[in-house]
């Protein structure tokens, strides 16, 4: 494999990393993923990332005393059915868990040669939580999140490492920019659905812009500092 983590070949003792190319790539590629949020291109992304949005929802909602139904998602939206617990807790921890996921898989993704693992253990994540928490009747999220999780254990055996390097990076990327693509979302749609912004705002009386604002800006400093982590050289080529 080259110093850089794109090839196929035998491990080299130089470090991986995400070059210059892929970096721009990766960032055109993020920037479609954002615009076509609520179309069909991107569903395998999306309920990959809806599902960790909602598993930190129900986290939060157990962790502060309340009780969480079932999981939905739908092609256009996605909910939880809660009862009690902190809203405020709640409705931040979706985006939280969303960027603390996303900056760990581009790590991983960017830095080691486990991608093949990490696809794996993320398609049998997907399986699990659909299994666990979506139900049959909801078509869309159990037989969407059953593919979706059935698909990446494929892509983990079959696909090129630097496919699911890519792959894993933009996933992780999306994590960390999910904050970004759920605003623009409801912004572009004209109030069709709501973010979890819309929620805090509406629950807290602070308006959407402050939350919006907060959360978009934590996305961008974490996508930031992933990125550049990703990009530096690694300690052993510094050293040579």
């Amino acid at each position: 494999m080259t110093a850089n983590g794109r090839g196929d070949g035998p491990a080299e003792p130089a470090g991986k990393r995400l070059g210059w190319k892929a970096l721009a790539l990766l960032l055109l590629a993020f920037c479609s993923l954002v615009v076509l949020w609520r179309t069909p291109a991107v569903w395998p992304f999306k309920i990959v990332l809806v599902l960790i949005h909602e598993l930190g929802q129900r986290l939060a909602v157990v962790a502060t005393g309340g009780q969480a139904g079932p999981i939905q998602i739908l092609a256009g939206e996605s909910s939880l059915s809660l009862g009690g617990g902190s809203r405020l807790l709640v409705w931040n921890a979706g985006y939280a868990s969303c960027l603390l996921f996303g900056a760990l898989v581009l790590l991983l993704a960017a830095r080691t040669r486990l991608e093949r693992w990490l696809m794996a253990a993320l398609g049998g994540m997907s399986i699990w939580a659909v299994l666990a928490y979506v139900p049959s009747s909801n078509s869309f999220g159990f037989f969407g999140g059953l593919g979706t999780g059935a698909a990446l254990l494929a892509a983990a055996i079959w696909l090129p490492r630097s496919v699911d390097t890519f792959l894993l990076e933009l996933v992780g990327l999306g994590g960390c920019g999910y904050p970004i693509a759920d605003v623009v979302a409801e912004l572009l749609l004209g109030g069709q659905m709501r973010s979890d912004a819309r929620m805090l705002a509406d629950l807290f009386g602070l308006p959407m812009a402050f939350w919006s604002g907060l959360w978009i800006a934590l996305a961008v400093a974490a996508a930031g500092f992933c990125l550049f982590l990703a990009c530096r050289k690694p300690a052993s080529a510094d050293a040579g």
